[in-house]
């Protein structure tokens, strides 16, 4: 075979020269690289040994002038710590190796039997075996120090008995119990009494085969009593030889008392903006009737229209605060709905004798309370005019509304088969009507459009849905308006 070039380092400890210059031939027949250190006694291997040495192996005879047998195998396995011990000798004692091996020994080799390939493939497999060993108990010991200096209360448990089997420092501090007193008991023991259906019912879960990361959030019983809530994180593991489950055990008792505090204070102020909302709207409809009123007792037809108009303008704005109140949403308005209402309150106050119909094409649509208001105040202005001005010489008419969405832009028309632009009075763009669609406009950032002819008239606006903050509806307008 071709010999194994990596650099390893024995130590033979063999008081027979001939035995001795056979394993260096055969070690020397494997290894190119090889450093070969004899002992011919336990008291010189002991010297080599007790030394900061770096042997990979201790090929070992166990019968010394100055020791032997097992005495002699236990203080070389003493003296060599982790380094793996092969015995090499001429005993055909099958007790005597099984106690060998028993003890620690990697190996136990016949010397009549022995041959290079034999003691290579034993050297090699001890040497791979020894490291493999080795990363194995850093591997445990990082698990144990990842276990014991964890932050969170963590603890094992045997899956077919209950019974806890570890717990780390932070179990215990939190608990109230000594890890010993936690070695007494099942999960059951940390558990309330009410909490005992659920857990029989998560046993039974596992027991089926379910294997749960996340498990949830449960009741835990301290010691002194205290119940406190723990969000459970776990999965199966082999810990000893025992199926078990490590838990992870987060104290969440805190979390939830501030987020049921945080949910209590939102349900208040909900109820307190909702309150406000339908106080609004009784206030506005008593100012619109207080308006309505005055304007049944005014002599002043030109005053009468005008208060009139205010008046529908006020209920518009108190219908958006009703729908808010309705809804129990304080920033959206299902804006479809508010025209709807808002045609139909129109229609009903001043369609009077002529047979007007109102048809009404709208795509689903929620708007933000501050782009709702001005564009309802702005719908609200139109149909009034198409109400008291387009159908003057006709007892028969029909008006269309379209809500439109492409994306986030919004389209709203409304057109009417009246007797045209020419004939309406928005060719008096002064009026407070025009100036408020146009000051209306300009709080929605969009664009409206006003045309017609003898067909009739279309009013058109478009904006983009935007989530607009601040205080809804603050008109600013001109102190020269008539």
């Amino acid at each position: 075979m071709e010999r194994d070039n990596r650099a390893i380092k024995v130590l033979l400890i063999e008081d027979n020269p001939g035995d001795a210059l056979l394993v260096e031939e055969y070690l020397s027949e494997v290894f190119s690289n090889l450093e070969l250190t004899q002992a011919s006694t336990f008291g010189e291997s002991g010297e080599y040994l007790q030394k900061d040495h770096d042997f990979d192996t201790v090929l070992l005879d166990v019968s010394l002038p100055d020791s032997e047998g097992l005495d002699l195998v236990e203080e070389i396995l003493r003296l060599a710590g982790i380094t793996p011990l092969i015995i090499l000798t001429g005993r055909n004692d099958l007790d005597f190796s099984m106690q060998s091996l028993s003890k620690g020994v990697s190996d136990y080799l016949l010397k009549d039997e022995l041959s290079s390939l034999l003691l290579y493939k034993s050297i090699v497999y001890s040497i791979e075996r020894n490291t493999f060993s080795r990363e194995l108990k850093k591997s445990e010991k990082n698990y144990k120090d990842l276990f014991d200096l964890s932050p969170q209360p963590m603890y094992v448990f045997d899956l077919d008995t209950l019974e806890i089997l570890d717990v780390n420092r932070a179990a215990v501090d939190k608990y109230g119990y000594s890890k010993n007193e936690f070695l007494t008991k099942t999960i059951r023991g940390i558990r309330p009494p009410g909490e005992m259906p659920l857990l029989e019912k998560r046993i039974q879960e596992l027991g089926g085969g379910r294997d749960e990361v996340d498990a949830g959030i449960f009741q835990h019983q301290k010691k002194c009593g205290d119940i406190i809530y723990v969000h459970i994180t776990t999965t199966t593991i082999n810990y000893k030889g025992h199926i078990a489950r490590i838990v992870v055990a987060d104290d969440v008792t805190e979390k939830l008392r501030y987020e049921k505090k945080l949910e209590d204070s939102l349900r208040e102020k909900e109820v307190l903006l909702a309150e406000i909302h339908h106080r609004v709207k009784n206030n506005l409809a008593v100012v619109s009737g207080l308006m309505q009123i005055q304007a049944f007792d005014e002599k002043n037809r030109e005053v009468e229209r005008k208060l009139l108009d205010s008046v529908f303008r006020i209920r518009t704005m108190a219908s958006i605060h009703e729908l808010l109140y309705e809804s129990r949403s304080f920033s959206q308005v299902n804006f479809s709905q508010m025209v709807q209402k808002l045609a139909k309150d129109i229609s009903s106050s001043m369609e009077g004798e002529k047979d007007i119909g109102v048809n009404i094409f709208d795509d689903a649509l929620q708007l933000n309370i501050n782009q709702a208001i001005p564009c309802a105040l702005m719908v609200n202005e139109v149909l009034t005019n198409v109400y008291k001005h387009a159908f003057n010489d006709k007892q028969s008419g029909s008006i269309k509304i379209e809500i439109l969405t492409d994306g986030d832009e919004i389209s709203v028309a409304v057109q009417d088969d009246g007797i045209g632009l020419e004939d309406n009075h928005t060719k008096n763009s002064s009026s407070l009507g025009m100036q408020l669609i146009s000051i209306l406009t300009q709080q929605l950032n969009g664009e409206f459009q006003y045309f017609g002819n003898q067909e009739g008239t279309r009013f058109c606006v478009t904006f983009v849905k935007r989530d607009v903050k601040g205080p809804a509806n603050s008109l600013k307008i001109n102190s020269n308006v008539n």
